[in-house]
């Protein structure tokens, strides 16, 4: 299967809700040349579901370092330290999102809600 069929099927199983089968089909995809930036960002999305949130946070980290302007990225990797109650480090980021386009809709609301804990990361809504 070519990288690009692996990252539609890790999509579909996403969207199917079914995660950690969409890890697996993501690092598979990584393995097969696909785009490091797209993957880490998708795959660290598919961990935040499972509230696996280190491993979302080493692939958002990983998804800045191919693109260091990522409003996505760091916006994920903002709300995941939300949802780990790292406050001071999800206000960062989301600040550093509207740093990058302050008209970034979604960036204005969740340094609103950065202090606010939440008891489980699947409970956030990822905005794409």
């Amino acid at each position: 299967m070519s990288w690009e069929e692996l990252i539609g099927k890790a999509q579909s199983l996403f969207v199917q809700e079914k995660y950690t089968e969409a890890v697996g089909k993501f690092t598979d995809a990584l393995a097969a040349g696909a785009d490091a930036y797209l993957v880490h960002l998708s795959r660290g999305a598919a961990y935040f579901k499972l509230d696996q949130l280190d491993a979302a946070v080493a692939d958002f980290d990983a998804s800045i370092e191919v693109k260091p302007k990522s409003l996505r990225a760091y916006y994920y990797r903002g709300l995941a330290h939300m949802a780990r109650d790292h406050h001071q480090e999800a206000l960062a980021d989301l600040n550093r999102v509207l740093a990058i386009d302050p008209d970034y809709g979604p960036g204005h609301f969740a340094p609103l809600s950065s202090r606010k804990p939440k008891s489980k990361a699947s409970q956030i809504p990822l905005v794409f």
